[in-house]
């Protein structure tokens, strides 16, 4: 019985995630990031943070520590970005907000045949744009 019911959850929770895919994305100042994606297909919304221990490992546990206790940062990774997707034939769509340390842009994004395209607007209306290939792994870049 028990084992008809972790058989159940697994089936129940391979249909509602699309899976993991890993992109290396590269903005305008040629500064690298690691993103997993992660696509819910029962309510078409994604998630895609960085690893959770890269800011940590960046700036230090003190200073860590420090910028959260302040209240500086909103969510433990480098980046953090999530909102809604559509799925249209072999094209991914995005739309969303891409929190990046202390600082939010709202994003819109087209993923298709393992390339990114992508541009984050800033608060004067500027666009910037991100690019980037879907990658095997999520072992850290530079």
């Amino acid at each position: 019985m028990i084992r008809l019911c972790l058989i159940s959850l697994f089936l129940l929770f391979s249909f509602l995630v699309q899976g993991q895919t890993f992109w290396r994305l590269q903005n305008e100042s040629g500064e690298e990031l690691l993103l997993t994606l992660e696509v819910h297909t029962s309510d078409n919304t994604f998630v895609a943070p960085t690893r959770k221990d890269a800011l940590k490992e960046m700036a230090g546990t003190f200073a860590y520590m420090l910028a959260k206790t302040a209240g500086k940062l909103k969510y433990p990774e480098i980046v953090h970005s999530e909102g809604h997707c559509i799925q249209k034939a072999d094209t991914l769509l995005i739309t969303g907000n891409f929190d990046y340390l202390d600082k939010s842009f709202p994003l819109a994004a087209r993923l298709i045949g393992g390339k990114f395209s992508g541009e984050l607007t800033d608060n004067r209306n500027r666009k910037h744009p991100l690019q980037g290939v879907q990658v095997s792994t999520n072992a850290p870049i530079r």
